[in-house]
């Protein structure tokens, strides 16, 4: 099972590269969605990914503070979809390619608390696999 997975994780990884995403766009280009993004099917659902396995995501909160980290597992956004902040809904793709489970993380914002967007975990085996692929992806806070 573990030479399915690594094959698995390493087609995607290659798919990915090939279409040569930006993984270092502006702040205008992020603001707008105006930049390369790589696009894959998981289970026939069309993903545009914007970070890559492996990249960094960075940006400006709220406050001005500038953040940024490392992407652990590949995150994108489902194609003409619409969350509850008007933007695409995101997702991570995890390791288990034949998990039929998905799993919906309720993001909350860290300085108010209240609810902010979902964040969805595909291709991960169990809730404990997807919280721990949703939590290494974002710094303790």
């Amino acid at each position: 099972m573990h030479q399915r997975i690594q094959h698995f994780l390493k087609g995607l990884a290659h798919e990915i590269r090939a279409q040569k995403p930006n993984v270092s766009p502006t702040e205008a280009q992020k603001e707008s969605g105006n930049y390369r993004k790589a696009h894959i099917q998981v289970h026939g659902i069309d993903i545009a990914i914007e970070n890559p396995a492996g990249s960094t995501r960075s940006g400006t909160d709220s406050s001005g503070k500038s953040w940024e980290s490392k992407v652990f597992h590949h995150y994108g956004f489902f194609q003409r979809s619409e969350g509850a902040d008007g933007d695409e809904i995101d997702c991570f793709i995890g390791p288990e390619e034949e998990s039929q489970q998905i799993f919906i993380v309720n993001q909350c914002n860290p300085e108010t608390g209240e609810f902010d967007e979902h964040k969805v975990m595909l291709g991960f085996r169990d809730e404990a696999a997807a919280r721990a692929g949703y939590l290494a992806n974002y710094e303790p806070g």
